[in-house]
């Protein structure tokens, strides 16, 4: 039987019976990975693809009788992002701060705390409600930080405190329209009725989807 013209990895070692192999194929590949899958229907394959293919996955399905595991591509449901990797939109530079009492010894923060400072990052994640967590500083000079995501559905983190506290825990609720890359934003916007500034130093943001 003439196979299709590509090849699958080949591992050093190769694998006992019964074990899950992952391989990802484009949607031209699908016609071609129905032919090798059907003459190799006794192995236990795990495939991965594009969710915009489903109706060939249901076709492989139904041509191999169950016998595979078929199911769309997914997409990570946590994310870290540390504040100095931040591309800076508005306001100064990022800078580290020495802190002895912090767990990295340290936070970051823009030099200069203003209100409007800005800053964007991204994260690839699936759709859904996450707890936002930033890890850093709370104090008296402290504004607001506003986070969203592609431009629209965002939370408000309140960094102010009478006194300063280290390695503060601050969490948020934000929702995620839809799977795949997302843009990040976050903005200095406002501050607490108390506080002195517009300062937000901190080290790392967390999302944890619910």
């Amino acid at each position: 039987m003439n196979l299709p013209d590509f090849q699958l990895p080949v591992p050093a070692n190769p694998p006992d019976a019964g074990t899950i192999i992952a391989v990802q194929f484009g949607q031209d590949w699908i016609p071609a990975l129905l032919t090798v899958l059907e003459v190799m229907r006794s192995e236990n394959f795990f495939v991965s693809a594009p969710s915009d293919i489903q109706e060939q996955i249901d076709e492989l399905n139904d041509r191999l009788q169950n016998t595979m595991i078929i199911q769309p591509q997914t997409y990570p449901v946590s994310g870290f992002h540390f504040h100095c990797n931040s591309q800076v939109i508005a306001g100064s530079a990022i800078g580290y701060f020495l802190l002895t009492s912090n767990e990295f010894n340290g936070n970051w923060a823009q030099t200069s705390a203003v209100i409007d400072n800005a800053w964007r990052f991204h994260m690839s994640l699936a759709a859904g409600t996450y707890t936002v967590t930033v890890r850093g500083q709370k104090f008296l000079g402290a504004g607001k930080m506003e986070l969203s995501v592609d431009g629209g559905n965002s939370c408000l983190i309140d960094m102010y405190n009478a006194t300063t506290l280290s390695d503060q825990i601050m969490t948020a609720t934000l929702v995620i329209d839809t799977d795949g890359e997302h843009v990040f934003d976050a903005i200095i916007h406002g501050k607490n009725t108390s506080s002195t500034g517009y300062g937000c130093t901190y080290h790392m943001i967390s999302l944890l989807k619910n």
